[in-house]
């Protein structure tokens, strides 16, 4: 019991060494929450995050947030709300007034918009609303129609104001000041510039000797005013272009004005058919090379992380001055939505959003006195595929409940499972092939040195002894499925066989493994893995990622434990466009650098990062090359893919007793059937198979009787009868069984009569596939 005392303590060292210095800020005051970790004070500078209970949220509009002692204070403030209250939206250049920091459900939002700004499309007499937890409508400043954008640069002055600002309301004046050894003309070393109607009057200009001046620009294709031969610094002009030219900036036309002899920005007309660079949300931001593009000229859009180009749309076409087919970012289908909520937990590695990219991980902490399944206080989890690794569960940890498991002595026996210690508090158990787990899958030991539940391994299967059938035997195309004792394994991937002319394909067969069953912790460098333990079970997943400047060596980032080895092996690798030292392969370079992309017939090629395009094949066609390609600095594509064909074409109306249905396609490897017309029954069926680009198509199960042609039996036409596979008798193609009961659709005898006539001698036969008598065979059981 000392030893778990200490243990305490060494969780949770805050606790005996608060901090009390200068600037410190003191324990936060939350009501309906809970801290992560709770201390008496904490230090200038430091984080602190915190979570809200069921129906509560943070006053940053999250169920986690974060806050920051400075100079005794925090920032922002932590307390807790109702989940169906709302806090003030982020809207650019918009001023509100509330004494909580937050509004109540139905409460409604007054807005006013900075100076220079004004509502776009008000709405008379309403005002915002909070509904539940949400603003039903946002309100848009947008800046005045006489509002002016920032002052120009003045030459060898500074503007004297308190803050940065885009737009300035008419008559706003702003103050600047001439930098040492200039001055105004009459020897004044400030000056004002004021606001009128969109523009900013002149400013006296600061001169140490002569001021710069610039020249009338060169513009081709439009035309200026006024027309000087000089100009003074900080004076404008406005320009037009002529008939079938246009201004470089949006509108008809522009402006410009002089600052230090040159003009900003730079007078420009260009083709009208020409386009500026397009706005897209959520595009990744570059710095704009271009200033414009020619018609037919296209723009590749990248999107932020976390976002794909919808439709796999990512190129914009410049057509007649505008942009057709504009992509649109939106968030990628392996991207994660926010992770989930935890009980007594918070994040403690990533500020509130609402979308991650794949592979990003965030941490969550559990709240003092509480841990993970794993007895740890933190645990991560990785956006995979669009979903989050399963999560933590954060517990209430009580040092007199728990011990460590040596405590316990002997681990428990669980027949027909694995007991094996997954952590220092507790055990996991897991079953052998053939059964499944009856109870927790995790056992503790508790205080009193007692084993907590123990599951046991009940019988998952069904026993099947070949030698007590007399007639042992198999359908055509029938299939079954076996699996092998734990000591050996399938000789084929897939433990799968189907009766084909009266033999198994391929032949059911075990051979004893050839390398160990675990698998050794990997040695992934640069990178790190979870879960982490010494060895790992057949089978058994671990998930990894790399630190900063690295990537994974292949795009999962999943390995499986398989016959001892890691599949794929775990490696990171150094991520970085140009070569890498020792590395003989050509040089990889942006994707851009080789131009148009390449054509796959049958296929799509995206790019899906800055060095790579990604191919993939459409339906019922498969990829033969590699998936990647790239560009070599040679500006040459590397090798380039094709899709080839991967499927058979069955034809429905070359078979009388199926229902007519067009051409059907069925994907190499995989089976369909195809449904009987109504008069041999819906249930029916002829199963089409594809192997290799070839097709075979089963016989069909029925047999037709004509009543008539029997003296014994009640006449009462033609019947369609069912192949059944349990006759004590072979089946005969085209003719009923005998020594069994052949039922009609209705269930009922032919005709009142139990026997039908003998087979006659040198009728054609089914070929049937047996079984070899080998002992008890095992069919894994089904729900």
């Amino acid at each position: 019991m000392w030893f778990l005392r200490v243990l305490l303590l060494a969780w949770f060292p805050g606790v005996l060494h608060a901090q009390t210095a200068a600037g410190s800020c003191a324990r936060p005051d939350l009501t309906g929450g809970f801290l992560v970790s709770d201390q008496q004070s904490y230090p200038h500078e430091s984080n602190v995050a915190y979570a809200c209970n069921d129906g509560l949220k943070s006053a940053m509009d999250g169920w986690w947030g974060t806050s920051t002692c400075k100079d005794g204070k925090w920032f922002p403030d932590i307390f807790c709300i109702d989940e169906r209250s709302c806090v003030p939206p982020e809207i650019p250049h918009v001023k509100y007034s509330t004494t909580t920091g937050w509004f109540k459900e139905n409460d409604k939002l007054r807005v006013e918009c900075d100076q220079g700004y004004r509502l776009k499309n008000p709405r008379p007499n309403y005002l915002p609303q909070c509904i539940k937890g949400s603003w039903d409508l946002t309100p848009v400043c947008e800046s005045e129609a006489d509002a002016c954008d920032q002052p120009p640069q003045i030459a060898n002055a500074t503007i004297i104001h308190e803050a940065t600002q885009k737009v300035f309301a008419t008559g706003f004046q702003l103050g600047y000041i001439c930098k040492d050894g200039h001055s105004l003309e009459e020897g004044s070393s400030k000056g004002l510039i004021t606001c009128e109607s969109g523009e900013w009057t002149m400013a006296p200009p600061c001169t140490q000797g002569t001021p710069q001046v610039c020249s009338a620009p060169n513009l081709e294709n439009g035309y200026i005013v006024p027309m000087k031969g000089s100009y003074q610094q900080n004076e404008k002009i406005t320009y037009a272009c002529e008939d079938g030219y246009k201004p470089a900036v949006e509108g008809w036309w522009a402006e410009s004005t002089c600052g230090n002899g040159q003009w900003s920005p730079q007078p420009l007309c260009i083709e009208k058919s020409a386009c500026i660079p397009p706005t897209v949300i959520n595009e990744k931001y570059e710095e704009e090379s271009k200033l414009w593009y020619k018609n037919g000229d296209k723009k590749r859009i990248t999107c932020n992380e976390g976002y794909d180009n919808k439709d796999y749309v990512a190129t914009a076409l410049c057509e007649r001055g505008n942009w057709t087919i504009v992509p649109v970012c939106e968030k990628s289908k392996v991207a994660c939505s926010e992770p989930p909520k935890i009980p007594y937990a918070v994040i403690i590695n990533r500020e509130h959003q609402e979308v991650f990219p794949v592979n990003s991980n965030v941490t969550y902490q559990c709240k003092d006195d509480y841990v993970t399944e794993e007895g740890a206080k933190i645990k991560s989890v990785f956006c995979t595929s669009g979903n989050w690794t399963t999560t933590p569960t954060c517990s209430y940890f009580n040092v007199l409940f728990f011990s460590v498991v040596e405590n316990c002595g002997e681990l428990p026996v669980v027949a027909n499972g694995l007991v094996q210690q997954s952590e220092n508090l507790a055990l996991r158990v897991s079953c052998q092939m053939f059964y499944k787990l009856d109870g927790p899958e995790k056992v503790v030991c508790y205080s009193s040195n007692k084993w907590s539940e123990v599951p046991i391994c009940k019988v998952n299967y069904c026993a099947v002894d070949t030698a007590a059938y007399e007639d042992d035997s198999y359908q055509l195309n029938e299939k079954i499925i076996y699996a092998c004792d734990y000591e050996f394994k399938p000789a084929v991937d897939v433990a799968q066989s189907i009766c084909e002319n009266g033999q198994w394909s391929p032949q059911p067969q075990c051979i004893a493994h050839e390398t160990p069953q675990f698998c050794s912790a990997p040695n992934v460098e640069n990178g790190y893995f979870v879960p982490i333990k010494e060895s790992y079970q057949l089978n058994e997943i671990i998930i990894y990622a790399c630190e900063n400047g690295f990537k994974p060596a292949v795009d999962a980032i999943h390995s499986m434990c398989e016959n001892g080895q890691w599949s794929p092996q775990p490696q990171c690798i150094v991520y970085s466009p140009g070569l890498i030292e020792g590395n003989t392969k050509p040089e990889v370079v942006p994707v851009e650098n080789c131009g148009e992309l390449p054509v796959v017939a049958n296929g799509l090629v995206q790019q899906s990062e800055n060095l790579a395009l990604r191919v993939s094949c459409q339906m019922f066609y498969k990829l033969d090359g590699p998936e990647k390609v790239v560009c070599y600095s040679s500006n040459k594509w590397s090798e380039v893919p094709v899709c080839k064909v991967n499927y058979c074409a069955v034809d429905t109306a070359a078979y009388e007793d199926v229902i007519p249905d067009g051409v059907k396609y069925v994907v190499n490897g995989e089976r369909m059937e195809l449904k009987c017309i109504e008069i041999f029954f819906h249930e029916s069926h002829r199963v089409v198979r594809c192997r290799n680009g070839k097709v075979t198509v089963s016989e069909s199960n029925y047999c037709s009787v004509d009543t008539a042609a029997y003296e014994d039996l009640i006449p009462n036409g033609v019947k369609y009868v069912l192949l059944v596979s349990n006759s004590q008798e072979h089946t005969v193609a085209g003719q009923p069984t005998v020594g069994g009961t052949s039922e009609t659709a209705e269930g009922a005898a032919l005709g009142g009569a139990s026997l039908l006539p003998s087979v006659p001698e040198g009728a054609p036969r089914k070929r049937r596939c047996s079984l070899t008598p080998g002992g008890v065979r095992h069919h894994a059981a089904t729900q």
